[in-house]
């Protein structure tokens, strides 16, 4: 937590600290791997949320590669709780892509469609399953 702040304050530090590396060119954003994956830890500590574990596992992933990305969001916040929401299938589907474990993905990505909140979210997850899907 960020000293003497009160924790909504902190979560909107946190939740800034992690968007501001993605506004620096591309060849310089690899240096803030490790930075963006211990703010989430910082994020889901001050709000366990469904929606923070699936993004601090892809920041895992973007850090120690794709094989460190997958089993996160249930060893952060239990599968049961995470299984209502799209963004944990969309993570882990593009988590398993990435390993080439494509009927997984396009099992994970089969479910994200139909609890996914939007018609543009529910449009861009089915794109997506028909690239990865066997």
């Amino acid at each position: 937590m960020v000293c003497g702040a009160e924790p909504h304050a902190a979560m909107g530090q946190a939740t800034g600290a992690v968007a501001a590396p993605h506004d620096e060119p591309a060849d310089t954003a690899h240096t803030y791997r490790s930075r963006t994956a211990a703010l989430f830890d910082v994020r889901l500590a001050l709000t366990p949320s469904p929606a923070v574990a699936p993004e601090r596992a892809v920041a895992v992933a973007f850090r120690n590669g794709p094989a460190a990305g997958p089993a996160l969001p249930d060893a952060l916040a239990g599968g049961e709780r995470l299984a209502a929401h799209h963004p944990y299938h969309a993570a882990r589907a593009e988590l398993l892509h990435r390993l080439g474990r494509r009927p997984g993905a396009a099992d994970a990505h089969r479910r994200a469609p139909d609890l996914a909140g939007t018609p543009s979210e529910r449009g861009h997850l089915r794109r997506r399953l028909a690239e990865v899907a066997p």
